[in-house]
């Protein structure tokens, strides 16, 4: 399913570091499919994987380390769902154009929040 999401979620500049827009999009689109479908063993599995092995790594961009609460455990599907659509409608897949978008179109919390997450 990862892959055919990755068909779909990609557009961003995948040599440089706003890939994380495409790798992103492609794993939330392939997780709210499992959701949506009701397989919460394989959410979970793979949510509980992602958080084991990845806790430690430091955000998208910091210098610190320190790392954005997840969106989707404080908004839940229908905001990573909104999200990926409004990914899916940008012309330009930048990263200032996503919050950007994120911030008129969903919530400007949610937008610092991704913000937060890439501060150098």
């Amino acid at each position: 399913m990862i892959e055919i999401a990755h068909t779909w979620c990609r557009g961003a500049d995948a040599f440089i570091w706003e890939d994380w827009l495409n790798e992103t999009t492609a794993e939330w689109t392939a997780l709210l499919f499992q959701l949506n479908n009701g397989n919460m063993e394989v959410f979970n599995s793979v949510i509980e994987d992602k958080l084991q092995k990845y806790n430690d790594l430091p955000s998208i961009k910091t210098n610190d380390g320190s790392r954005p609460n997840g969106i989707y455990r404080q908004y839940g599907y229908e905001t990573i769902s909104k999200m990926l659509q409004l990914f899916d409608a940008l012309a330009d897949k930048t990263t200032e154009n996503f919050i950007m978008s994120i911030r008129k179109e969903l919530s400007p919390d949610i937008a610092k929040m991704i913000e937060n997450g890439i501060e150098e």
